[in-house]
């Protein structure tokens, strides 16, 4: 008899044990969710993995995965705007035209990168690559960047630099919502 007690205690005890960290799993879920949210996606990531720890949820382990692709996206167009900041600095000091095509090429190379870049569907990031394919302001940069490559290419006529990084700059003026992600 007590030998049934104390199974009925184990397995009571077990019971009690697993939904506790249910509980505690929704709870960080929901703490998760906020952070991603907020745009703080290594936090977020964070706690959805310590909730998955606690309790197995395919609805947080696709959030998270979701966070991390994000996060992904987010370091790459990050770096991509700093590479075409310093292209962009380099163009504005170049010296004579085959230094000026040089950088007009890596110019256009990090914009192709970056209209690439692959991350998940209705994230801000997603949404912007989507939204930079449409504009006008870039269809505009992509068609004074063959004008000013096939010139500086050619020799035919000036190239007026300003007014081409001017373009450059207001473009990645737009890329400033990159500054919300912690």
């Amino acid at each position: 008899m007590y030998k049934k007690l104390g199974l009925l205690f184990i397995v009571l005890s077990i019971l009690l044990t697993a939904c506790s960290n249910e509980k505690e799993a929704n709870n960080l879920k929901i703490q998760a969710d906020e952070l991603y949210d907020n745009h703080q996606l290594e936090s977020s990531i964070e706690v959805y993995e310590k909730a998955l720890s606690l309790h197995e949820n395919t609805e947080v382990r696709t959030q998270m995965q979701k966070a991390k692709k994000e996060l992904i996206a987010v370091n790459e167009a990050q770096s991509i705007i700093k590479d075409l900041e310093n292209h962009l600095a380099k163009l504005l000091q170049a010296g004579n035209d085959t230094k000026l095509l040089e950088h007009v090429k890596d110019i256009q190379l990090s914009f192709n990168e970056l209209i690439k870049i692959n991350s998940p569907k209705g994230t801000t990031i997603s949404n912007f690559v989507s939204a930079l394919n449409n504009n006008n302001d870039y269809k505009n940069f992509e068609f004074r960047t063959t004008i000013v490559m096939t010139s500086l290419q050619f020799g035919k006529g000036d190239v007026d630099i300003y007014e081409y990084s001017e373009l450059i700059k207001e473009i990645l003026k737009k890329t400033s919502f990159l500054d919300v992600y912690q």
